[in-house]
């Protein structure tokens, strides 16, 4: 059962939430979980992704940390402007009640109590950072982790490391990068549709907050959406995209068409 409550009448929040996430950005995974050898997207990621659409829109988002016979909560609060307002609340153990573990777990909350209110997606939709503050220190293995959707030969779960979304929207998916990619051209061919993407691929292996995130094959419609509109406009990784797809085009001409 969701703790969601909220004020009276949320009309005009909603609205201006509904606003604020179609102008939201994928939470890129700036951190690295070392037992599971993954990725995720921090509380610094999160709040980039979302706090300027929501200023934008006369929301804020207050979250108030708190201690309930030994198992710490965190109360997310999203506010418009109008004064309507919903909020839930979060708990978690913490490994002990030294105030490293504690803050270890306030962070944790406040990171998927973010995400979950205002609806950012992160670039791969598996969280595997709740180890440390669950206090679990062995590794283990995790088959949806985004290593194993990037590299199915070490997956168990070989031949389904694509999103299920992915066979319907590849066509178009495609068809957009090689228009990212070549702008002035007229739209190319299915082969060379495809090796635009795979330019996109090589490209997001060499990102800092995309490089263990898998093939956007393997990501959710949302965060797809989410990166072209990044990669379209003036974001870090668009900015980074230009810059690399500049110097790729140069090597390709200086060796005759060769990457």
């Amino acid at each position: 059962m969701s703790n969601l409550t909220t004020s009276p009448e949320i009309g005009e929040l909603a609205a201006a939430l509904a606003k604020a996430q179609g102008e939201m950005t994928v939470a890129y995974n700036d951190g690295k979980n070392p037992h599971f050898r993954s990725t995720y997207a921090t509380l610094a990621s999160i709040h980039q992704a979302a706090v300027g659409p929501l200023a934008r829109n006369g929301l804020a988002v207050v979250q108030a940390p708190g201690l309930v016979d030994g198992t710490v909560t965190l109360t997310t609060r999203l506010i418009h402007s109008s004064g309507q307002w919903m909020e839930c609340v979060m708990a978690a153990a913490s490994k002990n009640m030294g105030p490293q573990a504690i803050g270890s777990t306030v962070t944790y909350l406040r990171r998927g109590g973010l995400a979950a209110m205002v609806g950012v997606v992160s670039s791969d939709d598996v969280d595997d950072d709740g180890e440390g503050a669950e206090g679990r220190g062995q590794r283990r293995d995790v088959p949806n982790a985004p290593q194993a959707r990037a590299n199915p030969g070490n997956n168990p779960h070989r031949g389904r490391h694509h999103h299920a979304s992915w066979d319907a929207d590849a066509p178009r998916f495609k068809a957009w990068t090689f228009s990212l990619c070549h702008p002035d051209e007229p739209m190319g061919t299915e082969s060379e549709q495809e090796a635009a993407y795979q330019d996109l691929r090589d490209f997001l292996r060499s990102f800092p907050g995309t490089q263990d995130a898998g093939s956007p094959s393997s990501w959710a419609p949302q965060a797809r959406q989410a990166l072209a509109r990044d990669l379209e406009g003036a974001t870090p990784i668009g900015e980074a995209f230009s810059t690399w797809w500049a110097s790729r085009q140069a090597k390709r001409s200086a060796r005759g068409g060769e990457a």
